[in-house]
């Protein structure tokens, strides 16, 4: 019977630490998940895919139409290199998940571009069981080359 009651005393530890391990595992799993979605649609706009890009934005946001349409207007005027880095998964809430991260935005052609890097929350929902884009919101913008150019 003690025997029991020690093996008892020692399930409890042991089996939040396999749900918190758990836990942790499937945060790693969604920030992997979310990441993807933001790297698509950085490589996309590195192609100059924009429909691409589009794709993975949920169709339902607010900022759907307007996002399509800067898009569009950026891929026909200069092609750009983007990049994203320092991802992080904030949480979820509900049908939405959170993240935060860089995202670095060179210019390889076409008109004037400032050169920059933003500090961007993400905010994603599902669209059919996927998770996409639902908004981001700048947070900040550190602008790359501030010295005005030498003709």
């Amino acid at each position: 019977m003690r025997r029991r009651q020690r093996l008892a005393g020692y399930s409890l530890p042991v089996l939040l630490t396999l749900v918190a391990g758990s836990s942790v595992f499937a945060d790693d799993e969604l920030a992997k998940t979310l990441l993807a979605v933001i790297q698509a649609q950085a490589d996309a706009l590195n192609r100059g895919a924009t429909d691409d890009a589009l794709k993975t934005i949920h169709p339902q946001s607010p900022m759907y139409q307007q996002n399509a349409k800067v898009l569009r207007d950026m891929g026909s005027a200069f092609k750009l290199r983007m990049q994203v880095s320092d991802f992080k998964l904030i949480g979820v809430d509900g049908d939405y998940a959170f993240a935060r991260c860089s995202e670095k935005a060179t210019k390889v052609s076409g008109a004037d571009y400032p050169d920059n890097v933003r500090d961007v929350l993400e905010v994603f929902r599902k669209e059919d069981g996927t998770w996409k884009e639902w908004v981001g919101v700048t947070l900040s913008t550190r602008f790359l080359d501030t010295e005005p150019k030498k003709p």
